[in-house]
């Protein structure tokens, strides 16, 4: 059981780090640009909130 879960669970780390990634060059390039803010918001909630998904 746990084999067939850790391709799923592979996936959503790398899709985390991904926009992990993307949030970090959002505030270390386009940090005063107009709606960076909110793409910085989204990118990190992105990010996080798949970590406190339960599975079922």
């Amino acid at each position: 059981m746990a084999q067939e879960l850790l391709l799923y669970v592979l996936v959503v780390v790398i899709a985390g780090l991904l926009s992990l990634f993307l949030c970090g060059y959002a505030v270390w390039k386009i940090k005063d640009e107009p709606g960076a803010r909110y793409y910085i918001l989204v990118t990190f909630m992105s990010a996080v909130l798949p970590l406190h998904t339960p599975l079922n």
